[in-house]
């Protein structure tokens, strides 16, 4: 019986993971316990099968957008007061796992196996091979601790527009990057965006429209994640507003 589902043993295979796969950790242990980190047994494990693979992946997922993410605790060096909070916060010590989305949040795992996110949030992807299944497939952490119990505000619509411009605009290939804000569109958990080219958002060329899953910013978390079109349309929380301040509607 597999561990992994066949796309998720495919992505990581293609990563350089094998079955078996075992590397030396010691180096990166007393780098980072030099450096203020708590590592321990459960992070030594599976950094000794899945330490330094680089998962180059993208797209929509099945409750979250696909990004790519490096197992290289290296990367997380100067965050150790931000995973020993975080780690005073959930009962146990958080050893440093990598990064996630080019560095927008970082990766962790407790003593007792649990793979976490952490940035000025935190949430939860569960034990491997759990966690490994969510972060390829594009399933959302379950959150452990919101910006609101750290006394922040929750994300504004222009942080969840920025994230959103910033994850989508500098790779878009397919026409004219184009956001129609004309409206905010929101429920109580989250905002979401109409993305696309401007060749069939505002002038109807249908060979421009792409099919696929609907970008939503969560405002607990500000988290970036991809929702199917038909439950967006049929969510009865739903709300449409004016947009007083749009960026791409106002220029004809």
């Amino acid at each position: 019986m597999t561990r992994f589902t066949y796309e998720t043993e495919r992505v990581l295979r293609v990563s350089g993971w094998w079955p078996g796969r075992q590397i030396d950790t010691t180096a990166w242990r007393e780098r980072m316990e030099q450096g203020g980190f708590r590592w321990n047994d459960a992070a030594d494990r599976f950094l000794g099968e899945f330490g330094g693979l680089t998962v180059d992946i993208s797209g929509s997922g099945i409750t979250a957008a696909r990004v790519p993410f490096e197992l290289d605790p290296v990367l997380l060096e100067g965050e150790d007061d931000r995973f020993t909070e975080w780690g005073e916060e959930i009962g146990e010590s958080i050893a440093p796992l990598g990064e996630l989305d080019s560095g927008r949040f970082f990766l962790g795992m407790s003593e007792s196996g649990v793979v976490y996110l952490v940035v000025d949030w935190i949430a939860s992807y569960g034990p491997v091979p759990e966690a490994l299944e969510s972060l390829i497939l594009g399933r959302a952490p379950t959150t452990i601790a919101d910006l609101t119990t750290i006394g922040v505000q929750n994300t504004t619509y222009t942080q969840a527009f920025e994230t959103v411009v910033n994850h989508f605009g500098s790779k878009w290939s397919h026409g004219t990057f184009h956001i129609d804000d004309k409206d905010i569109v929101e429920t109580d958990e989250m905002y979401v965006f109409n993305v696309g080219a401007r060749e069939w958002l505002v002038e109807g060329d249908v060979s421009y429209a792409l099919a696929g899953g609907v970008p939503v910013v969560y405002k607990a978390s500000g988290q970036l994640g991809s929702l199917p079109s038909v439950a967006v349309a049929t969510n009865p929380n739903i709300r449409i507003n004016p947009n007083p301040n749009p960026r791409f509607a106002r220029n004809p």
